[in-house]
């Protein structure tokens, strides 16, 4: 789980590119943390083939809080409470949630 979290946040910016949506500043990155917890709403969806394990969702959101190096840190726009929340926003509701 922690590599596909890692990984989610680059490909919520080549969605928001495609989506021709911005994908510089605060905002932008609140919505990359809102498509990861989307993205980890749709793989506990019982559509999904993939099952989560206990403790995936939490070492998701390690994986959001976290950052990957200290150039990544020093980029962080946002506190770790608004990446939770967005995080938690896609999670309970979705992409739709990301959206607004």
């Amino acid at each position: 789980m922690a590599t596909g979290t890692a990984l989610s946040e680059t490909w919520a910016r080549a969605a928001q590119t495609q989506a021709d949506l911005s994908t510089t500043g605060a905002a932008s990155e609140k919505q990359q943390v809102c498509f990861t917890g989307a993205w980890v709403s749709a793989i506990a969806s019982s559509r999904s083939p993939v099952r989560l394990s206990p403790g995936d969702v939490d070492e998701a959101l390690f994986m959001v809080l976290s950052p990957l190096s200290m150039d990544e840190a020093d980029a962080v726009q946002n506190t770790s409470f608004e990446r939770a929340d967005a995080f938690r926003a896609g999670l309970l509701d979705g992409l739709p949630a990301c959206l607004t």
